[in-house]
């Protein structure tokens, strides 16, 4: 489904500003690092960035500002790369930043009609006495808030003379179109305003918000008077359309590597996959989550911009996750991250126990593609579920991971 450039916000269109972020609601702590585009002395702010490695922020081309504010500091712009074409543009900061988002680099077919936070500085609103939509507060930005929504459709659009691939957002509520058939609102639906462009467009991914886009327009439903109004929408530059360039433009992050054995396994691992979380020591929630291959002999590589001491956890489908505790990443990166895991987690919920049993009984006797078959139960990769998983699993009954 096409909608017309034509529909975009005039003023956006004119002045190539940003967006906001309503109904009014502060954006989660998880989000406290996504910043400020700004100009002059005073840091006057025009739009929003997401911090995306040590030096490095994501944002739109077409804003004209280059100083970065977050978390109350400004840094200077070292230099501003815009993609050649997109609304797309990386910007190095004369400083560390604090932290930053993991880019999450993947087709749209992966997003299509999944919920995505965005995250902006710009105007907030007020609810309409008429139900209809909100009355942008013009006074009300540089505030940090986020809202959810659905990722409807994808199309090319072109905004203040640069073209990106999108994707597309729309504000439903019911009795009003729903302009790209993703379904009804969902609580707390929001829309972006002035002030947003160049903010986050994040999904949970892995356990973990991940950035996919970066805010760049409005669009009006035609019977409608404004974006703020229940059938309007907007959008935002899709990364994956640009990941040759965001790889090329950003510094390369630093390789530790290690080898993963998984017990048990008859076959060899190089067609496994492994999960890697990186956490703060003792921390719960991870910093940033990779999908890795394993090679013939189970190694694997661990691309990441993260140095200094850090929990590193390894999980693998059917393994028990292992855990490193206050590894040392360095700046030239790490080696001999070797690490076994333990099998039998049929159900991957990083427990051993009846469940696991219950399912390998259920695919007992089956073989690859036969009828019962299940993967997972095939603990030991020879392509049938029989008495030598069943000892696999026995075995490691009653572990955990971690």
């Amino acid at each position: 489904m096409r909608i017309r450039a034509t529909m975009l916000i005039a003023a956006l269109a004119a002045v190539g500003t940003s967006h906001a972020i309503w109904p009014d609601v502060a954006a989660p702590s998880v989000f406290r690092y996504c910043g400020m585009m700004g100009g002059g002395d005073n840091f006057v702010m025009e739009g929003s960035c997401t911090p995306v490695g040590p030096r490095h922020v994501l944002t739109a081309a077409h804003l004209g500002s280059t100083r970065v504010k977050i978390g109350g500091v400004v840094y200077m712009p070292v230099q501003k790369i815009n993609h050649p074409s997109a609304d797309l543009s990386i910007v190095e900061v004369n400083g560390t930043l604090p932290n930053w988002y993991q880019v999450h680099l993947t087709p749209y077919t992966n997003l299509e009609r999944k919920q995505t936070a965005l995250v902006g500085h710009g105007f907030t609103g007020t609810p309409r006495p008429d139900g209809s939509g909100y009355i942008i507060n013009n006074t009300s930005n540089s505030v940090l808030r986020s809202g959810m929504n659905v990722l409807g459709s994808r199309d090319q659009f072109e905004v203040n003379g640069r073209t990106s691939w999108s994707m597309l957002w729309d504000v439903d509520k019911e009795g009003y179109v729903d302009r790209l058939g993703d379904g009804l609102a969902i609580p707390g639906e929001c829309q972006v305003a002035v002030g947003d462009s160049g903010g986050s467009m994040f999904v949970m991914h892995e356990g973990v918000w991940q950035l996919v886009g970066v805010i760049t327009f409005t669009f009006r439903d035609p019977t409608n008077i404004s974006s703020n109004t229940y059938g309007a929408g907007g959008g935002g530059t899709e990364l994956y359309a640009y990941r040759d360039w965001i790889n090329a433009t950003l510094p390369p992050k630093i390789n530790s590597t290690g080898t993963a054995t998984l017990q048990n396994l008859n076959t060899s691992p190089s067609n496994h996959t492994i999960r890697v979380e990186i956490r703060a020591p003792g921390g719960s929630t991870p910093l940033e989550v990779h999908r890795l291959n394993l090679n013939a002999t189970g190694g694997y590589t661990l691309p990441t911009y993260r140095v200094g001491e850090f929990d590193i956890l390894v999980k693998a489908s059917h393994w028990l996750t292992s855990k490193f505790t206050s590894v040392w990443l360095g700046a030239e990166g790490t080696t001999g991250l070797n690490i076994s895991l333990r099998n039998g987690d049929v159900d991957g919920n990083d427990a051993v126990n009846i469940a696991d049993f219950l399912l390998l009984r259920n695919a007992f006797g089956s073989s690859t593609g036969g009828p019962g078959w299940n993967p997972n139960a095939d603990l030991n990769g020879d392509g049938s579920v029989n008495a030598a998983d069943f000892l696999i699993l026995r075995a490691n009954f009653g572990q955990t991971g971690g």
